[in-house]
């Protein structure tokens, strides 16, 4: 998977990766495929209430295409009242993808700084205050995990303040700054 993958798997999150004004439309990821994870499960965290919304909406869709499917296992209503409920619950589930959109932050930049991610977002109009707390609360998290995580490859990290902060795993620091400055950097640190 590449950072790529998640503007199709994630289509609300990056509406204005096209937009001119964006920093996304320019530059795109702005970090290596070591966060490609944290990345993701920050995403899909950011999507759940409209995916779930939707995946209820499409089983509602389809039992009302098949009916006497639905029937067969609502065995209590009759074909009427069953017709009813569904458009009843249609109508509401299409009100209520509606607010779970209006959740759904937009993506206006994503990067490195200071060998952490920074992951910024807008809000779509009327989007409640609850539903900014949360993303918020998801972003500051992820933000927060990239700290203990190699930029490079993924793993277990911690971040060097040797020039430029990376957070990076024993390895790619080494490959970075040499064995003898990674040692003196630690040596220094422990002091």
């Amino acid at each position: 998977m590449t950072y790529e993958d998640l503007i199709k798997k994630y289509p609300l999150l990056f509406e204005n990766s096209q937009d001119s004004n964006s920093p996304f439309a320019h530059f795109g990821f702005e970090c290596n495929d070591g966060w490609y994870d944290i990345i993701d499960g920050l995403c899909k965290s950011l999507y759940r209430n409209y995916r779930i919304t939707n995946q209820r909406l499409e089983f509602v869709e389809s039992s009302l295409k098949d009916l006497d499917k639905y029937i067969h296992y609502r065995k209590d209503l009759t074909k009427e009242q069953a017709l009813q409920n569904l458009e009843k619950e249609k109508s509401e589930l299409l009100v209520e993808l509606e607010e779970a959109k209006r959740g759904v932050p937009i993506v206006s930049q994503i990067k490195e700084k200071f060998g952490t991610l920074r992951f910024y977002v807008d809000f779509r109009e009327g989007v409640s205050a609850c539903s900014t707390s949360r993303v918020y609360a998801l972003v500051d998290f992820a933000e927060h995990m990239t700290e203990l995580t190699c930029e490079v490859c993924g793993n277990k990290g911690e971040t060097y303040e040797m020039g430029w902060h990376k957070t990076l795993c024993p390895t790619h620091a080494m490959n970075k700054y040499g064995i003898e400055k990674v040692a003196e950097y630690h040596k220094a640190k422990n002091e």
